[in-house]
């Protein structure tokens, strides 16, 4: 009986961790599939790739203990199809609220500017997104708290 306690108990934690990396990395997803359609450009930034001539960013990175990869994707109108950019845009605000981001600041208008972040259990920032859309270029910036995104889903 002890036994299957434990095994139960054991496949309950992988699942767990298994769930959350899943959910972590829904956002990762998302910037890796419109990646491959034509006007987006993705690029991933390792955070101990950068070099002291970036001071600003890396002095912004210090605030941001344990983040290791910045993922930014980048739109531009004149190559691609500003419907999908929308799509995109709307996309990220879907799973914004469904994965329960905290907005720190956003600021509407012609074009629309927001940065948000998740919390993890503990209350550390386990996710940074920023959001720069509208007009004929869109600049989303992710930051995930684990190294790396899996591939494939």
């Amino acid at each position: 009986m002890r036994n299957n306690q434990l095994k139960i108990g054991i496949v309950l934690a992988v699942l767990s961790l298994f769930l959350l990396t899943a959910c972590n990395s829904n956002i990762g997803y998302t910037f890796k599939h419109y990646a491959q359609k034509p006007g987006f450009d993705l690029k991933i930034i390792r955070s101990d790739s950068l070099s002291e001539g970036a001071k600003g960013i890396s002095r912004m990175l210090r605030y941001l203990d344990g983040l290791q990869e910045i993922y930014v994707l980048r739109f531009d109108a004149d190559s691609g199809n500003i419907r999908e950019n929308a799509k995109l845009y709307h996309h990220l605000i879907q799973q914004i609220s469904d994965e329960h981001f905290e907005n720190l600041m956003s600021i509407g208008g012609k074009s629309y500017w927001g940065l948000y972040a998740q919390k993890d259990q503990s209350g550390g920032i386990s996710q940074i997104l920023f959001l720069k859309s509208g007009g004929r270029h869109s600049l989303y910036m992710w930051s995930p708290k684990t190294k790396r995104v899996p591939n494939n889903k």
